[in-house]
């Protein structure tokens, strides 16, 4: 990692209340609904802005790769463009219902088409179709008619899981790079992520969604459909709609932040079951401002034993920005320690270039890079 030290960047970002963010909502019998349609021929708009980038370290770094970014779960019909160039705004020849992520490798949105409008599921959850919007051609594929809460690509970016609402249940479902659909576990709740591997996915199970099994952190096999017990942990459905069990980069650890309720964790867990612990805060950083044990956005380095965290410190709960802490994992003391401050945001996007450089959002609302301290 990286050492020297970073002049302070505050970042104010359009995600206005990301912080006080929950669980999948009940639809809105007024919201908005877009029909299908199977092809777009409007085509992407461009929209040149200044580029905002820090200047990067003076170490040779991998180049940047080219991606496509809205903020999950959210619609319209606007998206980023992030690249080695800056940020770029694109504006699509329709209004999504709801983004789920871009795969450069099919040069795909997967998305809701329509606005989730109703709610299905015990829950009473929104939902919504699940589609594909090709960007060189402008056409919309619907994969599923309706009742899809969300959905991720797989790391391959040619796979993708999502949630189906039944009348009982809320279930994972796996569609490979050929169609074919299978049902991985059923009785989950929203917060789940895939592994970098693409063999599993982690899942939660949460009091408040009527259903019948018993809450906590478990992880699911893609090839055999085994489910594995992770922790007892229950989120309760508080928290944020971007929250997420966090993957190592090898697959074989996870980290589950709590926050919102009563229960404020932060755990690790072997993906295998063999181990879980919580992750407390080294005491002798307790004098610094951003000491809590509220850690609602964490990325995983490269190297597995450094955490890039937003701790829910400072201004954030009011609406502003936010500490950006970097932590060294000390796995043999269950610790979070050698903590330092990078500088403050409103929320992380992602890895840029992973373990060099990450997107956050600037004061003027657009995606910005962030460099990491030199190594």
């Amino acid at each position: 990692m990286k050492t020297n030290p970073l002049q302070v960047l505050v970042v104010v970002t359009f995600l206005a209340g990301w912080l006080a963010g929950c669980a999948p909502s009940v639809a809105s019998p007024t919201a908005p609904h877009n029909g299908i349609a199977t092809d777009v021929t409007g085509t992407l708009t461009a929209i040149a802005l200044p580029d905002p980038t820090s200047a990067p370290p003076a170490s040779a770094t991998p180049a940047s790769p080219s991606q496509v970014w809205s903020c999950y779960t959210c619609g319209g019909d606007t998206l980023w463009k992030l690249d080695s160039t800056g940020s770029h705004l694109l504006k699509l020849p329709f209004s999504m219902g709801a983004f789920y992520g871009y795969s450069p490798v099919r040069d795909q949105l997967l998305m809701a088409h329509r606005f989730p409008d109703h709610g299905a599921g015990p829950g009473n959850v929104s939902v919504s179709d699940l589609s594909l919007f090709d960007m060189a051609t402008g056409e919309v594929s619907e994969l599923v008619p309706d009742k899809v809460v969300e959905a991720y690509w797989a790391p391959d970016g040619q796979q993708l899981a999502y949630i189906l609402a039944t009348d009982k249940s809320y279930e994972i479902h796996w569609r490979d790079g050929n169609g074919v659909d299978t049902t991985l576990v059923a009785d989950v709740s929203f917060t789940w992520s895939v592994a970098p591997s693409g063999h599993s996915v982690a899942f939660t199970r949460e009091s408040g969604y009527g259903l019948g099994a018993s809450p906590g952190l478990f992880a699911v096999s893609v090839p055999s459909g085994e489910v594995v017990p992770l922790s007892e942990a229950d989120k309760g459905g508080v928290g944020s709609t971007v929250d997420q069990p966090i993957w190592s980069t090898s697959s074989d650890e996870v980290i589950f932040s709590l926050w919102g309720g009563e229960d404020t964790r932060t755990i690790l867990a072997r993906a295998d079951g063999s181990d879980t612990f919580d992750l407390n805060l080294d005491p002798s950083m307790s004098d610094e401002a951003w000491f809590t044990p509220t850690i609602p956005r964490i990325l995983w380095t490269p190297d597995g034993d450094h955490l890039l965290t937003m701790p829910a410190a400072g201004n954030s709960g009011m609406g502003g920005p936010g500490p950006l802490v970097l932590f060294r994992l000390d796995r043999s003391r269950h610790q979070l320690t050698d903590g330092r401050l990078l500088g403050e945001t409103m929320d992380l996007i992602g890895w840029d270039v992973p373990g060099h450089s990450v997107w956050v959002i600037s004061e003027s609302g657009t995606p910005e890079r962030l460099w990491l301290p030199d190594a």
